[in-house]
């Protein structure tokens, strides 16, 4: 029924307005539903942890074990490094203690500067 507005009487357009509310409100009352839903879902896996706020300077455990886990695959990392380089440099012929303390030098910087940069951070 398109019948326009201009043209209607009173009591149409009353029950037309009246029809337009119950639409209205079954779309919100159906979108509230459905953005229920997804919070729902999004949140039924997740986990709400309260943690107290840690000062600048301070050095929480969360940050220990983290340098700790820095510190372990820096030096893996550059031994590995070293257990490559060095053999190569030897074959060729290009080896100097130089890259034996480059590699254990890079290896005791990056916990550090992981250890100075949780240091300054304020979380």
């Amino acid at each position: 029924m398109n019948i326009k507005f201009e043209v209607m009487s009173q009591k149409a357009l009353i029950n037309k307005c009246y029809e337009f509310e119950e639409e209205l409100s079954r779309v919100r009352g159906g979108l509230s539903d459905s953005m229920d839903r997804n919070a729902e879902l999004r949140y039924r896996n997740t986990k709400l942890v309260r943690v107290k706020k840690k000062a600048k300077g301070k050095i929480d455990a969360a940050s220990k074990r983290f340098i700790k886990e820095s510190a372990i695959r820096s030096v893996l990392g550059n031994l590995v490094a070293l257990g490559i380089a060095i053999p190569a440099s030897l074959n060729d012929g290009s080896f100097t203690p130089y890259l034996v303390l480059t590699g254990l030098t890079s290896a005791v910087l990056v916990p550090l500067q992981t250890y100075i940069s949780k240091r300054q951070e304020e979380v």
